[in-house]
C-alpha cells in the first residue's frame, strides 16, 4: 500500500497527463509559443529528427503532441509539399520491450492514423492532383 491508497485516492493525484495532439492541446498549451514554433521548424526544414530535453513534468510530450497538430493545420491552409499528420499514440521504447512488437505496433499505429485523418488525406491529395486545371 503506498501513501495515495493511505490518504484514499485511487492514484496519484499529481501524475501528469501530457496534452493531446487535437485542437483542446494546441489551447491549452501556454507559455511555450516559441519552443512550438522552434520545433516545428526543426520538423519541417530538418533534421527530421529533433530531439527534444529537459526535466521530468515540465511538458516535453505535450509540445511534441501539439508541434504535428500545428504542423498539420499549417499544411492545410498553406501551399506545403508536405502533409503532416498527428499520430494519437506516443511511442515509448523501453528495456523490457520487444523490438519487433514494438516496431509492429508503431506501423500499426501509423495505418491507423492514416484510416482516421483519411478525409483530410484525401482532401490534400485532390487539391495536388487538380492544383493544375
Amino acid at each position: 500500500m503506498n501513501i495515495y491508497d493511505q490518504w484514499g485516492f485511487a492514484r496519484n493525484p499529481f501524475e501528469q497527463t501530457p496534452l493531446q495532439s487535437d485542437e483542446i492541446g494546441e489551447t491549452l498549451l501556454i507559455g511555450r509559443e516559441a519552443e512550438l514554433r522552434h520545433l516545428i521548424s526543426l520538423i519541417e526544414t530538418g533534421p527530421r529528427l529533433p530531439t527534444v530535453e529537459g526535466l521530468n513534468g515540465v511538458g516535453k510530450t505535450s509540445l511534441v503532441n501539439v508541434a504535428p497538430f500545428r504542423s498539420m493545420k499549417h499544411s492545410l491552409e498553406e501551399t506545403s509539399p508536405c502533409l503532416y499528420i498527428p499520430c494519437r499514440r506516443v511511442f515509448q521504447l523501453s528495456a523490457d520491450s520487444n523490438l519487433t512488437e514494438f516496431i509492429d505496433g508503431i506501423y500499426l499505429d501509423i495505418a491507423q492514423t492514416i484510416i482516421n485523418f483519411q478525409e483530410v488525406v484525401l482532401k490534400r491529395w485532390a487539391a495536388s492532383v487538380f492544383a493544375d486545371f
